[in-house]
């Protein structure tokens, strides 16, 4: 079969340049947050992820807890955000590799504070971010279901999570 003639080269300076530009852009207090999942979009996890945190990114972005791991590897001292949440039973990775998962059910939190008792994290020492729904319906709690997720990410709250 004849494939398409494609060819993609990473200038992994250009990256920079190009994160450190829209860096410029944000308001001086903002948190930004680069997305290299899909190995990068397809460009190679382990060129892009040290770039952009060269380039002064305070986050890294996820799909999966497997690509977490991954980045975690890369950059060890770097926030990693498991965008997709987690499946069921990947609690014990996440606080080993100390990733931030994306949370919206109960059960997200079920399976990450258990996680967190059988590590023995101390209260707030693992981090979770807090998706609402704005409409896509694609994941995130709804504004009903945040009756039910805002008090265990309080304050004093017995588990090791922490909302970020």
């Amino acid at each position: 079969m004849q494939m398409r003639p494609c060819w993609v080269e990473i200038r992994t300076s250009f990256l920079e340049d190009n994160y450190r530009f829209l860096q410029s852009l944000a308001a001086p207090d903002a948190e930004l947050l680069a997305v290299v999942k899909a190995d990068g979009y397809g460009h190679s996890l382990a060129l892009c992820a040290p770039a952009v945190v060269r380039a002064g990114a305070r986050w890294l972005g996820v799909t999966s807890v497997e690509e977490g791991m991954a980045a975690r590897a890369l950059s060890p001292e770097t926030p990693v955000m498991v965008m997709a949440g987690v499946f069921p039973g990947q609690g014990t990775e996440v606080a080993e590799h100390n990733l931030t998962a994306v949370i919206w059910e109960p059960s997200q939190l079920d399976d990450l504070e258990a996680a967190a008792r059988v590590a023995g994290l101390r209260a707030g020492s693992l981090p979770v971010h807090l998706e609402i729904d704005t409409g896509m319906s694609r994941q995130g709690a709804s504004l009903d279901g945040l009756a039910s997720l805002l008090p265990r990410l309080s304050q004093g709250r017995p588990s090791g999570l922490k909302a970020s």
